[in-house]
């Protein structure tokens, strides 16, 4: 049984028994109610404190915010605390969008160009940080639905890789290798000297090629195609591998692809049959390069962003044989369904943790990682001068990453705590069988 310190904020992993957000139309003040208790089921110290934070983390590749915080004594006893945010609308990213559009999420809708969603509790739910995404407007979720979002670990994942049933296994998978070269070499590094066991190929970006010359010299690297539709910056952009002509909704007034703060605009007029021209256009790229990919993801398009994207990209995987990572429990079953394992909790975006401290809260994170099979999608960047000039805004949250998944802390954590470093290669092998 692990031990606490007294008086420390506790990573243990959260599940929530109910909850409720509040916000009179028109009025800025909102709140979010509901019950954190823990899985591990253990007395804590005495003075062990529950601390609960409300973060904004509507905008994808960006920091996140806490914009409120609730301090609970829980007495010695595992939590079971009540809690209550209240928290001003008006501190909320107002860009802000979601994968909308799924039949899960049939409450989405817009209000003044934006899209908001009722708040599904644990995305990432610790006693550190309980984090619903994207902070949105009244809504109530029924017990029924919560009970989705954090249904019970069942072990299957393990059973089906060839672990016990109580491991603890995780893929720790790179995003965005392509997109320059800090982010090339950083992730490079990491995969070799740290903890990534994995990462995902931006092949519209201009330095795919690069990172494409990369993989070829290392072949046992596991890399997704990271299909990707949308652009992060102005002053530096990437389009389609596909002509133009040929897929009009997908450009935008540039000739390139648009930037992910539009796609609540862009994401419901682009054209499925165009998406999946430009989805395979990517697969194709990588194959005729004689390069070998083990799953597929998205960039800045969790699950796709719409249903039908996510069906076709589930197609996709099962054509070309590939694994494919999922945010959602919902999604999960879906592929679980046709024979497609996957991972057994929601997807940690690193992008979702504030820059602050933030090795400690990944330290955190790896004490507490529950049972079964986890990914992280995390962000390195060396945050040289190229990096900063690219992201001025967020180069901090990718050099944050790098320096803690080189730390030999990381490796340190992993072995103490008798964490399991998987990569796509088995789940891709279990979806071709």
């Amino acid at each position: 049984m692990r031990s606490w310190r007294a008086a420390a904020a506790l990573p243990v992993m959260l599940c929530a028994a109910g909850f409720l957000l509040a916000a009179p139309a028109g009025a800025a003040p909102a709140s979010v109610t509901g019950t954190a208790l823990s899985l591990q089921r253990i007395a804590l110290s005495l003075t062990a404190i529950l601390t609960v934070q409300l973060v904004d983390i509507s905008r994808q590749d960006a920091p996140a915010t806490v914009i409120a915080t609730q301090t609970i004594p829980t007495n010695g006893q595992a939590p079971h605390c009540a809690f209550a945010l209240v928290y001003d609308t008006t501190a909320c990213a107002h860009g802000s969008y979601g994968n909308y559009g799924t039949g899960r999420q049939k409450w989405a809708h817009r209000r003044g160009g934006s899209i908001f969603r009722p708040a599904r509790l644990l995305k990432v739910g610790y006693i550190a940080d309980v984090m619903p995404p994207k902070c949105r407007n009244a809504a109530r979720v029924s017990s029924e639905e919560v009970s989705t979002m954090v249904a019970p670990y069942e072990g299957q994942t393990n059973r089906l890789l060839g672990y016990p049933a109580d491991a603890r296994l995780l893929i720790v998978n790179a995003d965005d290798f392509g997109m320059c070269h800090a982010i090339n070499a950083a992730v490079l590094r990491a995969l070799e000297e740290g903890i990534v066991s994995s990462t995902s190929l931006m092949v519209p970006c201009p330095w795919a090629p690069h990172a494409m010359q990369l993989l070829a010299a290392h072949p046992t690297v596991p890399f997704a195609v990271h299909l990707t539709i949308v652009r992060d910056f102005d002053g530096y952009r990437w389009g389609p591998l596909t002509a133009r002509d040929r897929v009009p909704s997908l450009i935008d007034e540039t000739g390139t692809f648009y930037r992910n703060d539009r796609i609540p605009e862009f994401l419901p007029q682009a054209a499925l049959s165009e998406v999946e021209t430009e989805f395979r256009a990517q697969i194709d790229a990588v194959l005729a390069a004689q390069l070998r990919p083990t799953h597929l993801d998205w960039h800045c398009l969790c699950d796709g962003g719409r249903a039908d994207i996510f069906e076709l990209t589930l197609r996709l995987a099962q054509e070309y044989g590939l694994a494919l990572r999922i945010h959602e429990r919902p999604m999960a079953a879906r592929c679980r369904s046709v024979g497609i394992p996957t991972n057994d909790h929601d997807v940690l975006d690193s992008y979702a943790l504030p820059t602050v401290e933030k090795s400690a809260r990944y330290a955190q994170l790896l004490r507490a990682l529950p049972t079964g099979l986890s990914e992280w999608a995390v962000h390195p960047s060396l945050g040289d001068a190229e990096a900063q000039a690219m992201d001025p805004v967020s180069w901090r949250v990718r050099k944050a990453d790098f320096d803690f998944l080189i730390a030999p802390e990381a490796r340190a954590i992993l072995d103490e705590e008798g964490i399991v470093l998987v990569d796509y290669r088995a789940l891709q092998r279990l979806a071709a069988r």
